[in-house]
């Protein structure tokens, strides 16, 4: 038993360092998430329009800010979820280890289902980045969007065979400003999501325009 518990400190110690440069992974990937997005998004609606516009260099402060704002239902941040994911893994490693020692299993057994554990964190862990970045991405258009004044903004779903409900029924929906709310009404909607929000001016091309798959 005693041996047990120094390999749960072992492990543990091992996540610590693990999920700490992870965390700074995410952090330094979701500023420049959010700064590709707001430039990308300002550069598109120059494009779009015909017409340039002079915007401020943005405050890595804010962006720290912005970032480590919880957005999801449960009102934790991505920092929160990545340190709750590795008590949850190491409690579950630590189990695992534990009981095929005490089963007396063949070794290569506990590697392969300690391996499939780590495979299911590793798609969590994908799974968080891809969700926090769409939300970022997302956070970033809104600003862009306001320093552009723009008024009313629309949501463009990725319409084929493995696209959701809840999405083809927000695709081709127009908000005004005052409604952007990620999760709600702008997306990531799920874990995964694909949509996106982009300006909207109403004009002649967009009467009775149809959306393709």
């Amino acid at each position: 038993i005693s041996y047990l518990e120094a390999m749960k400190w072992q492990i543990q110690q091992h996540a610590e360092l693990l999920f700490t440069e992870y965390e700074g992974g995410v952090t330094d990937f979701l500023h420049r998430s959010y700064t590709e997005s707001y430039y990308h998004a300002a550069y598109e609606i120059a494009k779009g329009t015909g017409i340039g516009s002079n915007l401020a260099e943005l405050d890595e402060r804010k962006i720290d800010q912005i970032i480590k704002k919880p957005w999801a239902q449960d009102g934790t941040n991505f920092s929160e979820r990545i340190w709750a994911n590795r008590e949850k893994l190491v409690n579950q490693l630590h189990t695992e280890l534990s009981q095929h020692i005490i089963r007396g299993e063949d070794p290569k057994k506990a590697i392969h289902s300690l391996a499939h554990t780590m495979e299911v964190s590793q798609a969590q862990a994908g799974r968080l980045v891809m969700t926090e970045s769409a939300a970022i991405a997302a956070a970033a258009q809104k600003d862009c969007f306001q320093e552009l004044e723009v008024e009313r903004f629309q949501i463009v779903a990725t319409l084929d065979s493995i696209t959701c409900g809840i999405c083809q029924g927000m695709d081709g929906k127009v908000f005004h400003m005052k409604e952007f709310e990620v999760g709600l009404t702008v997306p990531p909607y799920h874990p995964n999501c694909r949509c996106c929000e982009v300006p909207y001016f109403e004009d002649e091309f967009t009467v009775g325009e149809q959306r393709a798959a």
